[in-house]
């Protein structure tokens, strides 16, 4: 009823349809363009962050090492002209 008087017609969907339309995995696995909800779509996106997380945890392991040698520079120079 409400389809007909939203667009004049009646609209027929039989169960199948009906159930398919209403399950989320499907509806997921149906999504194929990037940045989806489908199954591949996630797998590249989680790749992608776990490659960028592992650049960042490098980035930062080797500005901890930088600042702990500048620290150790730093005290360094500060006994000498101690």
């Amino acid at each position: 009823a409400a389809a007909e008087a939203a667009i004049g017609a009646p609209v027929e969907l039989d169960e199948a349809t009906l159930r398919a339309a209403l399950d989320p995995a499907a509806c997921a696995a149906a999504r194929l363009q990037i940045g989806s909800s489908s199954q591949a779509a996630m797998e590249a996106m989680l790749a992608g962050l776990a490659a960028t997380l592992a650049a960042n945890e490098s980035w930062s392991e080797a500005a901890q090492e930088r600042e702990s040698s500048a620290e150790a520079a730093l005290l360094a120079r500060a006994r000498e002209l101690l």
